[in-house]
């Protein structure tokens, strides 16, 4: 995790992901 000089950026962008493959995971075990 060196040479980033936006951690703020790369950690929303982390929580973006992980949300989205929990959504894709959730419609997926409903379907």
């Amino acid at each position: 995790m060196s040479g980033r000089s936006q951690p703020a950026n790369s950690t929303y962008k982390d929580s973006v992901q992980i949300r989205t493959l929990f959504i894709n995971k959730t419609l997926h075990f409903h379907m």
